[in-house]
Formats: C-alpha cells, sequence, structure tokens
C-alpha cells in the first residue's frame, strides 16, 4: 500500500511540474498621458482575462475577470509569443501615451514599452494586437 501512495505522489507532483513549468502571465495595455492613468489586461496559461486599472503608480481596484479564452485562442498566444522571442526583446522607448507587453514565465520577467502606432517589431505588434482582439466590448 505504501509504494502505490508513494507512486500516485510521484506521479501527481509530475503532472503539477509539467503544468507550472508552462505556467505564465502576460500583461499588456496602455497609458500615460496627463493623468498617468493605465488600462492593465492579463492573460495567463488557463485562459482567464482580467482588467485592472492603475492611477499613477497605484492599482485602484482588484482584477476583474473578463473572460475565459478557448484553447485555441490559447495555442495561438503562445505561437506568438515564441515568435517574439521575449529574452532577445529590447524595446523600452515610453512616451506620453505608451502601450506594453510584459511577460511572466518561469520565474522570468520581460517587458517592452513602445510610444506611437508601432513598437518596430512587427511579432510584437501581431501579439499585442491579437491580445486586443480578444478583449471583449460591451
Amino acid at each position: 500500500m505504501q509504494k502505490v501512495s508513494f507512486f500516485l505522489l510521484v506521479l501527481l507532483s509530475f503532472f503539477n511540474a509539467g503544468a507550472q513549468k508552462n505556467a505564465f502571465t502576460l500583461s499588456f495595455g496602455s497609458g500615460g498621458g496627463f493623468s498617468g492613468g493605465s488600462t492593465i489586461y492579463s492573460v495567463d496559461n488557463t485562459g482567464k482575462l482580467y482588467k485592472q486599472q492603475k492611477l499613477g503608480s497605484n492599482l485602484t481596484a482588484q482584477p476583474q475577470e473578463l473572460a475565459k479564452l478557448t484553447k485555441k485562442e490559447i495555442r495561438e498566444i503562445k505561437k506568438l509569443m515564441a515568435e517574439v522571442n521575449f529574452p532577445s526583446l529590447q524595446i523600452n522607448t515610453p512616451g506620453n501615451m505608451s502601450q506594453f507587453v510584459n511577460l511572466k514565465e518561469n520565474g522570468q520577467e520581460f517587458k517592452t514599452t513602445w510610444s506611437g502606432s508601432t513598437s518596430g517589431n512587427s511579432s510584437l505588434d501581431q501579439l499585442y494586437q491579437k491580445l486586443n482582439s480578444l478583449i471583449p466590448h460591451h
């Protein structure tokens, strides 16, 4: 009986480790201007999409869950993330009004910020457009 329990414990930890290995959170949005406010959206590997407001350096409320993405949408995001190759990016050109896409994955955090209509990286621009297309508009 102890051998079966030990085997189940090892098996469960294997699956949990695999799930954590693929864990990520992408945050994206825009902000700036006179108020310094921004709208931050985030999506994680489970497909939950959240919205949060920020005024200056203060978050104004708890994140609000907006939607649950489909598996197909999550696969599309992962594909675009791979094309962006976040570890190689060095985009930090904020302006009065800026856009951003940040990635937290495997204990690392990658940040990009740019002003204007494009980031200068077509793969990042495609990811940003895809992420924005998933925001439900009421």
